[in-house]
Protein backbone atom coordinates (compact mmCIF):
# COMPACT_ATOMS: atom_id res chain seq x y z
CA UNK A 1 0.00 0.00 0.00
CA UNK A 2 2.75 2.44 0.96
CA UNK A 3 4.58 1.70 -2.31
CA UNK A 4 1.48 2.61 -4.28
CA UNK A 5 1.13 5.92 -2.44
CA UNK A 6 4.84 6.71 -2.75
CA UNK A 7 4.71 5.97 -6.48
CA UNK A 8 1.61 8.13 -6.78
CA UNK A 9 3.33 10.96 -4.93
CA UNK A 10 6.38 10.72 -7.20
CA UNK A 11 4.21 10.87 -10.31
CA UNK A 12 2.22 13.75 -8.85
CA UNK A 13 5.37 15.74 -8.25
CA UNK A 14 6.44 15.20 -11.85
CA UNK A 15 3.11 16.33 -13.22
CA UNK A 16 2.92 19.32 -10.87
CA UNK A 17 -0.53 18.52 -9.55
CA UNK A 18 -1.91 20.74 -6.86
CA UNK A 19 -2.20 19.49 -3.29
CA UNK A 20 -5.98 19.65 -3.65
CA UNK A 21 -5.88 17.16 -6.53
CA UNK A 22 -3.68 14.78 -4.57
CA UNK A 23 -5.95 15.14 -1.53
CA UNK A 24 -8.98 14.15 -3.63
CA UNK A 25 -7.21 10.94 -4.62
CA UNK A 26 -6.23 10.24 -1.03
CA UNK A 27 -9.82 10.83 0.10
CA UNK A 28 -11.07 8.34 -2.51
CA UNK A 29 -8.63 5.68 -1.27
CA UNK A 30 -9.61 6.31 2.34
CA UNK A 31 -13.33 6.19 1.49
CA UNK A 32 -12.94 2.94 -0.44
CA UNK A 33 -11.24 1.20 2.47
CA UNK A 34 -13.80 2.61 4.92
CA UNK A 35 -16.49 1.07 2.71
CA UNK A 36 -14.60 -2.24 2.75
CA UNK A 37 -14.61 -2.17 6.56
CA UNK A 38 -18.34 -1.33 6.65
CA UNK A 39 -19.08 -4.15 4.23
CA UNK A 40 -17.00 -6.51 6.37
CA UNK A 41 -14.60 -7.24 3.52
CA UNK A 42 -11.64 -6.18 5.65
CA UNK A 43 -10.99 -6.20 9.37
CA UNK A 44 -8.70 -3.18 9.49
CA UNK A 45 -8.24 -0.11 7.33
CA UNK A 46 -4.80 -0.05 5.64
CA UNK A 47 -5.42 3.57 4.57
CA UNK A 48 -6.10 4.78 8.11
CA UNK A 49 -2.74 6.50 8.38
CA UNK A 50 -2.99 8.41 5.09
CA UNK A 51 -2.78 12.10 5.89
CA UNK A 52 -3.98 14.96 3.78
CA UNK A 53 -1.56 17.60 2.56
CA UNK A 54 -1.87 21.13 3.76
CA UNK A 55 -3.30 23.16 0.92
CA UNK A 56 -1.83 26.58 0.32
CA UNK A 57 -4.50 29.16 -0.33
CA UNK A 58 -3.52 31.36 -3.23
CA UNK A 59 -4.12 35.06 -3.07
CA UNK A 60 -7.13 36.19 -5.07
CA UNK A 61 -6.10 37.74 -8.37
CA UNK A 62 -8.28 40.40 -9.90
CA UNK A 63 -8.38 41.48 -13.52
CA UNK A 64 -6.71 44.76 -14.33
CA UNK A 65 -8.45 47.36 -16.47
CA UNK A 66 -6.89 46.13 -19.72
CA UNK A 67 -7.99 42.55 -19.00
CA UNK A 68 -11.52 43.71 -18.17
CA UNK A 69 -11.75 45.50 -21.51
CA UNK A 70 -10.51 42.41 -23.38
CA UNK A 71 -13.05 40.29 -21.50
CA UNK A 72 -15.90 42.66 -22.41
CA UNK A 73 -14.94 42.50 -26.09
CA UNK A 74 -14.79 38.73 -25.97
CA UNK A 75 -18.36 38.39 -24.73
Amino acid sequence: MQNVLNDSNARSARTSQLAASRNLKRAAVRSFFAWCIGSELLHRNPAKMIRMEKEIQRETRYLNLKEVERFKKAI
